[in-house]
């Protein structure tokens, strides 16, 4: 339970950061919303199996 209420707050956190992206706009050209959906995904289909 504890794990899984932690993920969800490190979640939570992302997903804010999506919300207000940073305002260095070298990192927006990268794609920070991909990389970190990609990531988070990834992580999230880890735990399902």
């Amino acid at each position: 339970m504890k794990k899984g209420k932690k993920f969800r707050d490190s979640l939570e956190l992302d997903v804010d950061a999506i919300k207000t992206p940073p305002k260095k706009k070298k990192k927006l050209h990268l794609g920070p919303k991909k990389q970190i959906l990609s990531k988070y995904s990834i992580e999230i289909y880890d735990e399902e199996e």
